[in-house]
């Protein structure tokens, strides 16, 4: 009678190795290891392993086994968690924890813009749909700057002149007006699409 007997502890959920002990004696049956359930005395190939791979302890429908004598070594591969990209909608991504489970309305290739649209098994820039975002975004910039810049100088200019203080009305109009090309300076229209 063996005086030690390795056990291999496996995980219930994935059948991976996750270590060794040695078994203990039945109390009641001295000559009888325990093997409690997901533990087996049959240790995994010598065969090595890559980054990626792990052993597990499955049966033939590669299920982790509770019972040792129903199942075998068998090497997995580990599952890397990846983002996708949601093909009808760049703006949109879903962490799959797996390549193998991205479905099909998904893809692993990155947009480069949130106006990109999937074609041809390719990101493609809707240049129309990012001009008018574009065009929008310098619009509401210039009517904030005109609100708190230029407006201001004008409503002061026409309460001048109302005054009869045209010189003065002048001077603030000038200002404003200096304003406005500035303000315009700072924020460009964007190059309309060529298509």
């Amino acid at each position: 009678m063996s005086e030690l007997l390795r056990l291999y502890v496996t995980s219930h959920q994935t059948g991976e190795l996750l270590g060794n002990r040695e078994a203990v004696r039945d109390v009641k049956r001295p000559e009888r290891w325990v093997i409690p359930p997901y533990h087996t005395p049959t240790a995994p190939p010598k065969e090595s392993l890559d980054d990626n791979e792990y052993w597990a302890f499955m049966d033939s429908n590669g299920q982790p086994v509770r019972d040792y004598q129903l199942g075998g070594w068998m090497k997995k591969k580990r599952h890397i968690k990846v983002t996708a990209y949601l093909k009808s909608d760049a703006t949109k991504q879903k962490v799959f924890d797996d390549v193998s489970l991205v479905t099909d309305e998904y893809t692993l290739e990155k947009p480069l813009t949130q106006w990109d649209e999937w074609i041809n098994d390719t990101w493609i820039t809707n240049e129309a749909n990012k001009y008018i975002a574009e065009y929008d975004q310098v619009d509401s910039a210039r009517r904030s700057a005109y609100r708190e810049v230029s407006d201001p100088l004008y409503i002061e200019a026409w309460r001048k002149e109302s005054k009869g203080l045209v010189d003065e009305a002048a001077e603030f109009r000038q200002q404003a007006d200096a304003a406005v090309e500035l303000i315009q300076a700072e924020n460009p229209w964007p190059t309309p699409p060529t298509n």
